[in-house]
């Protein structure tokens, strides 16, 4: 046997040997362990499946209440309303490039999302209706999404995994009715076994909802757990949503993705008004009445539609109210619980949310059952939600902010102001049963540990706003301490009525560049302000235009809505903003963004002129939605083949718009025959209509979990 010839140095073979398959181990674990330990976990998934006995009555239950829990949203708006979600949802869009995409369709395919929007922008609905189109079709989807409510790790500092486990191990709530005498079963047995499993092979997806709720001294610590948790499951899919105003890129660079939810457009609007007001007629008398009773009712929704959509027009502050989903849910079901009072719309939205409280402590009363009902006075409720309101929202203690509040803090804030109403502390239970269970405004969340918060984040910050009505330092030394938590409280403070701001505001305006905007947003809201004070804080805002500002859409957004106001300070800024988008360049690009904001018809007619040479003037006139349609059809019947393109991406225009008639096909004024159809709207989104399943994939998955289908 030849002999191996000597090493230099005296090395011995046996170590380059082990040098070697140190390098082959090292190799490995660089490139191929997560592919490994992926396949070990599908393998472990399938032994262990079986082993602890997944059952495929325990995928059903999970899905059955995924569909049960999920698609039936109450109203805390209207004592008793609900809606399925199914019947009323309008995909959200965000903005890109001058044109509207879809949310869903865009977020389905990514790894890592942080999706972001104001309040009340519909985040939270997004990622509800996602969890019932997976219910309605499972085999069309990789994952198994699992919604996760941040909030609940403000009790006792649950982990992101526990909360998962604790979502899907939760009693199955099933009918009584089928339910029987059987004791309540979890929705999945042994379910943090399984969260192993499924986090290890990949096979969920994690909606991790509301991170501006979680308390703002777990907030980082909550943050970095979830970029944690994402880079040690690389294979789950993981969509966050927070405010916008809040979020301050707190999840980069795991989560390198960012959305920002746009408002409805007109043909938003329109389309949730539109299954709104018909939703009856699909599970009512109506759906088996004769053909001229259904298309009576249907004339008689169209007429609902037109009739709100056309107060809603009468004011661009009230259409730019109406593009945030919770208000326009608001102002739909309000109009529809006392359509005799009118759709209570005004320009103020702290005068709204005034209004609309008002009506829910006093509609008991005003329908005459009052005595069987509803005991205590109307003001006296709305004083002790005053004070809950506060309480909640960190007001009583420093350092404190949550959604839920206890039942022992609920009666210390009633006890503290009971005295005023001369009553003994016997009616504190009386009261907030009444409360709860008459005006739907606070909510009783857990009967087991008495935990409450209110229908809606937003109105538990309109009610601590006009508690704070008469102590404006408090309010900036609430502010001061934690400005995410108080900026929306403080613009609802600002527009209150009779109410002069400026003292506020310009103690705001010397902070730094959130305070800024915080100031500028409060001069769009503000009812009474000082002209020179608003002077100043909107110019120092102008000159940012053409630069790269941080929060660059708030800002716009607020200049034009300062500019939409009709006085004769929204006019100066109106002027000064159409001269600068005059004036070419990047200063102009964010000039015309500002005027489309504003609604104004002279902006319209504006970015009509300018919309044949600028391309971004020409996407402003489109993001302004059906207001432009007149100026369209006017270019259109002049042969413009540009504007039957923009009339197509607005959408759907008014039934009995004058330019229907006029620029259809036969009129020889319409280039209609140089585009792929007519009429124009007839292209819009059509995934609006019934929010299509996402593509199906090439060929069918092994469902999960793992386990024989029944």
């Amino acid at each position: 046997m030849p002999q191996l010839p000597d090493l230099p140095f005296g090395v011995d073979y046996r170590a380059v040997g082990v040098f070697l398959l140190a390098v082959l181990v090292a190799v490995i674990q660089q490139f191929f362990a997560d592919w490994i330990k992926a396949q070990l976990a599908r393998l472990w998934g399938l032994v262990a499946g079986r082993r602890r006995g997944i059952r495929a009555d325990e995928w059903r239950r999970y899905r059955a209440w995924v569909a049960r829990t999920y698609n039936r949203m109450e109203l805390g708006f209207v004592r008793d309303v609900s809606v399925t979600l199914d019947e009323v949802y309008v995909p959200l869009e965000y903005e890109q490039d001058g044109r509207r995409v879809d949310v869903y369709r865009d977020v389905q395919d990514r790894r890592r999302t942080v999706i972001l929007g104001a309040a009340g922008a519909g985040k939270s609905m997004l990622l509800r209706h996602s969890m019932v189109r997976w219910a309605a079709a499972p085999e069309r989807f990789e994952r198994v999404p699992v919604l996760v409510e941040l909030a609940r790790s403000n009790r006792d500092g649950r982990t992101i995994r526990q909360l998962i486990t604790e979502a899907l191990g939760r009693l199955d709530d099933e009918p009584d009715g089928r339910r029987r005498h059987r004791r309540a079963r979890p929705l999945v047995a042994d379910a943090a076994q399984v969260v192993e499993v499924a986090l290890a092979s990949g096979r969920l997806c994690v909606f991790l909802d509301g991170l501006d709720e979680v308390v703002t001294e777990r907030r980082g610590a909550v943050a970095e757990e979830i970029k944690e948790f994402a880079e040690r499951h690389s294979t789950t899919q993981i969509v966050v949503t927070c405010r916008d105003a809040v979020y301050d890129g707190d999840l980069r660079p795991v989560f390198d993705r960012e959305i920002r939810v746009a408002g409805f457009d007109d043909a938003g609007i329109r389309h949730f008004l539109r299954l709104w007001f018909t939703r009856r007629d699909a599970g009512g008398a109506e759906h088996h009445a004769p053909g001229r009773e259904r298309d009576e009712a249907s004339a008689d929704s169209r007429h609902v539609v037109e009739q709100l959509l056309a107060e809603l027009r009468s004011s661009p502050t009230v259409m730019r109210l109406a593009r945030s989903p919770l208000m326009l849910t608001m102002i739909t079901t309000l109009y529809e619980a006392d359509a005799g009072a009118g759709p209570m719309l005004t320009n103020s939205r702290a005068e709204f949310y005034q209004q609309a409280v008002e009506h829910l402590l006093r509609r008991d009363r005003d329908l005459g059952r009052h005595r069987n009902l509803a005991r205590y006075q109307a003001g006296h409720k709305l004083m002790a939600l005053r004070a809950i309101a506060l309480a909640a929202q960190g007001g009583r203690s420093q350092g404190t902010d949550r959604r839920v509040i206890g039942e022992a803090e609920v009666y210390a804030e009633l006890a503290r102001i009971l005295p005023r109403f001369r009553l003994a502390e016997e009616h504190l239970p009386r009261m907030v049963d009444e409360i709860v269970e008459r005006s739907g405004l606070l909510i009783r969340i857990d009967d087991n540990n008495l935990l409450y918060e209110f229908a809606h984040l937003t109105l538990q910050e309109y009610l601590a706003a006009v508690e704070l009505a008469d102590d404006p330092d408090r309010l900036l030394g609430l502010y001061r301490e934690n400005p995410s938590r108080w900026r929306e409280t403080v613009k609802l403070w600002c527009a209150g009525a009779n109410r002069d701001a400026s003292g506020v505001v310009r103690q705001i305006f010397g902070g730094d560049g959130r305070d800024r905007l915080l100031a500028l947003e409060c001069v769009a809201e503000a009812r009474q302000l000082d002209e020179n004070l608003a002077s100043t804080i909107v110019d120092s805002h102008v000159r940012l235009l053409g630069t790269p500002a941080a929060d660059k859409h708030l800002v716009l957004a607020a200049l034009g809505a300062v500019a939409g106001n009709s006085g004769p300070f929204g006019q100066r800024l109106f002027d000064s903003l159409a001269r600068q988008a005059r004036s070419g360049g990047s200063v102009a690009e964010d000039a015309v963004v500002a005027l489309a904001e504003s609604r104004r018809r002279e902006a319209i007619e504006l970015l009509s002129e300018m919309a044949v040479r600028v391309p971004a003037a020409r996407a402003a006139l489109r993001a302004t939605g059906e207001l432009a349609i007149p100026t369209l059809a006017a270019r259109a019947g002049a042969g413009s083949v540009a504007a039957v393109d923009d009339l197509a991406a607005i959408g759907t225009p008014p039934p009995r718009s004058p330019w229907r008639n006029s620029c259809g096909p036969g009129t020889g004024r319409l280039p209609y025959a140089r585009r792929g159809g007519w009429p124009p709207w007839s292209t819009r989104r059509t995934s609006r209509t019934n929010c299509a399943p996402s593509t199906p994939r090439r060929r069918r998955r092994r469902p999960w979990p793992p386990g024989r289908r029944g």
